[in-house]
């Protein structure tokens, strides 16, 4: 069971704002921190390697990129304004990663280090939408009660092809939600 909810007369005194990211395409790649199979190996070491790679540089040096990002130091982000040849960059990791720990640790098992190496490609075809502000005004409280998806539609500030998901505090296309839930009733 999910409700959908008229914004205009069971929200009308609530609004929405909200940041649109047009079809954002990206992926992230992970090295571990530690390895027990590969004897001496270090993080650091091998980032410090990484970073001064062609396919590194390539990477951080593309016009389209978008934005860089790295996390506890072994997780990075690249997002991209336009789509790009994901299959080929990751073959060029897992090559890039082998060539090094050979170089590094004279280790060279290829199906190892795919295991070792968690490597997440993530391609985003859709448009994203970011909440700022969701100001709820002469709130009905049963909506909070609500076991089932909420979903409210026509909410001020809210475009009329896009629904609000309440509990998940989401924006979706109505299209998305149709396609998803119409095989339900």
């Amino acid at each position: 069971m999910i409700w959908i909810i008229n914004g205009k007369t069971l929200a009308s005194n609530s609004s929405i704002n909200y940041r649109l990211y047009k079809k954002a395409y990206s992926f992230h790649f992970i090295i571990p921190e530690y390895s027990s199979i590969i004897e001496g190996y270090h993080m650091d070491e091998f980032k410090e390697y990484l970073f001064e790679t062609d396919f590194f540089q390539n990477l951080k040096d593309d016009p389209d990129l978008k934005n860089f990002s790295e996390d506890n130091g072994c997780w990075f982000e690249f997002d991209y304004y336009n789509k790009k040849d994901f299959h080929s960059i990751e073959r060029n990791f897992y090559y890039t990663v082998r060539e090094i720990l050979n170089e590094l640790y004279g280790y060279y098992d290829s199906e190892e280090i795919r295991k070792n190496f968690d490597s997440h490609f993530h391609l985003n075809h859709k448009d994203l939408y970011q909440i700022i502000v969701f100001k709820k005004k002469h709130w009905r409280k049963f909506i909070d009660e609500c076991k089932f998806p909420v979903f409210i539609h026509l909410l001020d500030g809210l475009d009329d092809s896009l629904l609000y998901w309440y509990q998940k505090n989401k924006i979706i296309t109505l299209k998305s939600f149709l396609n998803k839930y119409i095989k339900y009733s």
